[in-house]
């Protein structure tokens, strides 16, 4: 109390829209702005995802962002919980801004201005795989493994961040683990941070009740690893190539020796929507004796494709 009366009304309530003060560290992006490309949030349920969110994005307006994209599995996910302005005590990202922050919502044209800012933020859906426009200098990405077609899309937001601006163009992702090829790459990849949370780090600010059941309920549990623990898995005992055995069998191109037969291999799916299996499309080659010899995986363009599409690919493998 003495601290605020020291401080005054107007910095106090400065101070209680100031996001370095209040948040947890991991709830802060890393403070060199120009030494990566792509933060990844990965965490359980309840983490603050979202608020961490809200509030780069309001940073970034700060910095000098002008051009916003917020990308969710579809448009009524985007509207409601990433961009917020619903219901009380929310964090998307209209929910977050200091009271001194004009928006303007324009829902017809799926976008927000902010006058002061000279900005916008534009929605975008992980249903439509293209992105096309304006280019953006901050992306927010929100649950990407549930998007349609998430690595189009995600490919696709990388190309659109092209231009030099107030701020370097960055990407945000905050997602929920699943072992999904896409999220171990970015892991992997450089010039991409990665912070991984637990549903615990943020008890806190849980129901209590909800906490200790779920937390009783799911422990030991794969589910309990992703849900709570904010694990990204990578074999969970079901598989029978696990990806552990893959990586410790990965060799380099130029140590492939010569290979005795090759053969590319397609199983096709029949159909392309929504809920259609994949077409699984892989070349291998084998060195040596049927018998004693050993393998080896040359390519995977297993993928969702049409009839004439994965034709196309596996032909084009071939070759």
């Amino acid at each position: 109390e003495a601290l605020l009366d020291e401080l005054g009304p107007l910095a106090t309530q400065m101070l209680a829209f100031d996001w370095k003060f209040w948040g947890r560290p991991k709830q802060l992006a890393p403070l060199n702005t120009t030494g990566w490309r792509i933060l990844l949030f990965i965490a359980g349920r309840g983490l603050g995802k979202t608020r961490l969110a809200g509030e780069w994005l309001s940073e970034r307006l700060e910095l000098g962002a002008r051009d916003i994209a917020i990308v969710g599995p579809n448009v009524d996910d985007a509207r409601q919980f990433m961009l917020g302005g619903y219901k009380r005590r929310a964090d998307g990202a209209n929910d977050v801004l200091p009271p001194w922050v004009r928006y303007v919502y324009r829902k017809d044209e799926g976008m927000v201005e902010f006058p002061d800012y000279h900005a916008v933020a534009r929605i975008h859906s992980g249903e439509v795989p293209e992105y096309r426009g304006p280019a953006p200098d901050s992306v927010w990405c929100d649950e990407p493994i549930k998007w349609r077609y998430a690595e189009r899309l995600l490919s696709n937001l990388r190309l659109a961040c092209r231009e030099v601006g107030r701020v370097p163009a960055q990407i945000l992702i905050t997602t929920s683990p699943k072992k999904l090829k896409l999220l171990r790459d970015l892991v992997m990849e450089e010039h991409v941070v990665t912070i991984h949370g637990t549903t615990h780090e943020n008890r806190g600010n849980v129901d209590e009740l909800y906490y200790q059941t779920e937390a009783r309920r799911l422990k030991g549990t794969a589910q309990g690893a992703e849900e709570l623990e904010g694990e990204l898995g990578i074999d969970d005992g079901e598989e029978l190539f696990k990806l552990g055995q893959i990586d410790a069998g990965r060799v380099d191109d130029r140590s492939v020796p010569p290979l005795d037969r090759v053969v590319v291999a397609v199983d096709p799916a029949g159909t392309k929507h929504r809920n259609s299996d994949n077409t699984g499309i892989v070349a291998a080659g084998r060195a040596g004796d049927v018998n004693t010899g050993e393998g080896y995986v040359l390519a995977d363009k297993t993928g969702s494709y049409t009839w004439d599409g994965w034709g196309e690919e596996t032909v084009k493998l071939a070759e």
